[in-house]
């Protein structure tokens, strides 16, 4: 007697898909956003989705690590941080 293994699982179509609860996504937002480098955030998911490549949005990850590094030690924002609605695509 032999038995079929089971179909695998379909894995998401977008990398960028959530897969917590809802409590942990709002938590997380929350905390992005009060640390002021939301915006940084929105243009790493930007870079991401376009380039499917971590490699290729190092310098926008190095932005947003260095906005919220400055938080945890308790210095503001940079103010001349670009926004991610100032990029250019």
């Amino acid at each position: 007697m032999s038995t079929a293994p089971p179909a695998p699982k379909e894995a998401p179509k977008s990398p960028h898909i959530w897969t917590g609860s809802a409590d942990q996504e709002d938590r997380v937002e929350t905390l992005i956003k009060k640390s002021g480098c939301w915006d940084l955030h929105l243009k790493v998911s930007d870079c991401m989705g376009e380039h499917r490549d971590w490699r290729k949005c190092q310098d926008v990850v190095k932005e947003f690590r260095t906005c919220v590094q400055s938080v945890q030690v308790g210095e503001p924002p940079n103010e001349d941080t670009p926004k991610a609605t100032d990029v250019k695509k």
